[in-house]
């Protein structure tokens, strides 16, 4: 092992030799830095070189603005110009309202005259059309269209006639049969046979027994007339009104005889 004073200067490194490490360190830093902006200036003066003198950059771009107004100025100048031989043009084209007036009030006045003659020439012609129609028109013409019109007529005439008269036979026939069946179907025909019709005080039929009340007034309507009765038991006498003369003599029916003094009631 190596003795203690070489043991530290090992271990200690020399003042000399770090002084002398930081100026090298120094140095290439410097030189680094000095390598650094020599680069930098030559990429400045290259791009400096590609970018161009300014002052002939500006040059150029106010020669091509001058160049640019200069056509504009003419330009605008020359469409002016245009426009205004175009207006010039058309007004030069272009009809006075007044003369526009006076010719379609002259176009009107000719029409109108050309009208008026046109439906003048239309109405002598309709005229002479209607004085010819009227020249060839007298009775002899339709003398034989009367005469064939009237036997139609006629004809039609008796014809109607006829299916008239058989319809109303028909009609006749029709409601005398209706007559007789209504006829027929009449409760009059049931009082003929000896049956008698009963009804309330107030006109109403009564058809069965348990519809009626002791006392209770009724009319019996008989083929030859009208009798009034009063409901009662059996074997009560009650007054009864007396009939009406017959006009005719009744059937000697049991149904059709009046009731008895001691009957007095209709059960």
């Amino acid at each position: 092992a190596p003795p203690p004073p070489a043991a530290a200067e090992m271990a200690v490194p020399v003042r000399a030799d770090l002084e002398a490490a930081v100026r090298t360190a120094d140095l290439r830093l410097f030189q680094a830095m000095a390598r650094g902006l020599a680069d930098r200036r030559k990429y400045l003066d290259a791009m400096a070189r590609a970018l161009g003198d300014p002052q002939t950059l500006l040059g150029t771009a106010v020669q091509r603005l001058d160049v640019a107004a200069e056509r504009l100025e003419n330009g605008v100048a020359a469409g002016l110009r245009q426009r205004q031989s175009d207006v010039a043009a058309r007004a030069a084209r272009l009809v006075h309202p007044r003369q526009l007036l006076a010719a379609k009030g002259q176009a009107l006045a000719a029409g109108t005259r050309a009208l008026d003659q046109a439906m003048a020439g239309q109405l002598d012609r309709s005229r002479a059309r209607r004085d010819r129609v009227a020249a060839r028109l007298h009775p002899g013409l339709f003398a034989s269209e009367l005469r064939v019109a009237a036997e139609r007529v006629r004809r039609a005439a008796a014809d109607l006639d006829g299916s008239t008269g058989r319809l109303l036979k028909a009609a006749d026939d029709r409601l005398r049969a209706q007559g007789r069946l209504l006829e027929s179907y009449s409760f009059r025909n049931v009082l003929d046979r000896g049956f008698a019709l009963v009804r309330d005080a107030d006109g109403r039929v009564v058809r069965r027994a348990a519809d009626t009340s002791d006392g209770q007034p009724v009319s019996l309507h008989f083929a030859d007339g009208v009798a009034g009765a009063v409901i009662g038991s059996p074997g009560t006498d009650a007054p009864t009104k007396p009939r009406p003369a017959p006009k005719a003599a009744p059937k000697a029916t049991p149904a059709a005889s009046s009731p008895s003094p001691k009957q007095g009631s209709l059960l």
